[in-house]
């Protein structure tokens, strides 16, 4: 059984693909990166080395395409062309020599996205989110605060029930100048709020 990614003198010939084209200078490696985003999407892809600048081996890789989808990569930039856009690269990102020692899972993770996006061109589908990985650990960190404050909405109230702002204005009677010294016991509070509903009722019509 045919892999999903592999050299163009490996794959059938006959079979439909998305072409990759990278620097003999580049690590082998990103073959497997690209097209594992690419076989993500359903596509297979097939690769070989090739020199030149980005934008040069990408029109080549889609020339050679029977997808008419070509990726082109170098230590300076990555590119996606289509033979049907002329206008040069339809998609360009930094190389791999723009990201850092340490930065070797961003690098893989615009690799994999690349070899998506072909696919989806290819397909005649939308991009794929190229944030979507990043976001996560933000993303977890939010939905789990929204969660909680949820949680915390929907519990009961507890202890006393009543509005103990309602009872201490009722308490202070009609002198809006005098102020309480302590808070009314519990019973008082009951006692209060009774008398203050009955006289509602005595004043409804």
């Amino acid at each position: 059984m045919a892999s999903w990614c592999g050299h163009i003198g490996e794959s059938p010939s006959e079979r439909p693909a998305v072409m990759l084209l990278f620097s003999p200078s580049l690590d082998p490696g990103i073959a497997v990166t690209v097209g594992a985003g690419s076989e993500e999407e359903g596509v297979p892809l097939v690769w070989d080395t090739m020199e030149g600048a980005a934008e040069e081996i990408s029109r080549q890789a889609a020339l050679r395409s029977r997808l008419e989808v070509g990726v082109g990569i170098t230590s300076d930039a990555c590119t996606i062309t289509l033979v049907k856009h002329t206008q040069g690269p339809y998609i360009l990102r930094q190389g791999p020599g723009a990201f850092g020692s340490s930065e070797k899972t961003a690098l893989k993770k615009t690799l994999r996205w690349l070899g998506g996006a072909a696919a989806c061109l290819a397909k005649g589908q939308p991009l794929p989110d190229e944030r979507k990985e990043e976001i996560l650990p933000h993303s977890a960190e939010t939905e789990t605060r929204k969660t909680t404050a949820a949680i915390e909405r929907k519990k009961p109230l507890q202890g006393n029930p009543f509005p103990q702002d309602l009872l201490r204005r009722n308490a202070a009677g009609d002198d809006a100048g005098q102020q309480e010294t302590s808070d009314p016991s519990e019973d008082e509070m009951v006692r209060r709020l009774v008398a203050l509903v009955l006289e509602t009722l005595g004043k409804a019509p």
